[in-house]
């Protein structure tokens, strides 16, 4: 669980070569002290998850939607995103309804 006050987002790793493959980091920080980011929706959309990106060096399939804007969106440095497909973990109900009260805030602050 997300503790009270926390956001997770996520750093986009630079284009290497002319790798296709994104490749980024997710990570909890206090609101209060995250870095400046950037806010995207893309929970929702196409129902398949069948596009594969790497977080955490783990493997995670995602919508296309979401992997074309990562794909346009990385540069030749780190950026930093809130994206509710991936910062909110969307299979804690008591998560999702929480991120849910914080969502002006963090659209705000971003």
């Amino acid at each position: 669980d997300l503790p009270a006050g926390y956001i997770r987002l996520l750093i986009l790793h630079p284009v290497l070569a002319h790798s296709t493959e994104i490749k980024c980091t997710l990570k909890e920080f206090a609101m209060d002290k995250a870095p400046e980011w950037e806010a995207l929706s893309y929970a929702w959309g196409e129902p398949e998850c069948d596009k594969r990106i790497t977080v955490n060096r783990r493997g995670i399939f995602v919508r296309q939607n979401l992997l074309h804007a990562l794909l346009h969106l990385r540069s030749e440095s780190d950026r930093i995103l809130w994206v509710d497909a991936l910062s909110i973990n969307q299979g804690n109900i008591a998560e999702r309804n929480h991120q849910a009260i914080q969502i002006s805030r963090i659209y705000r602050n971003s």
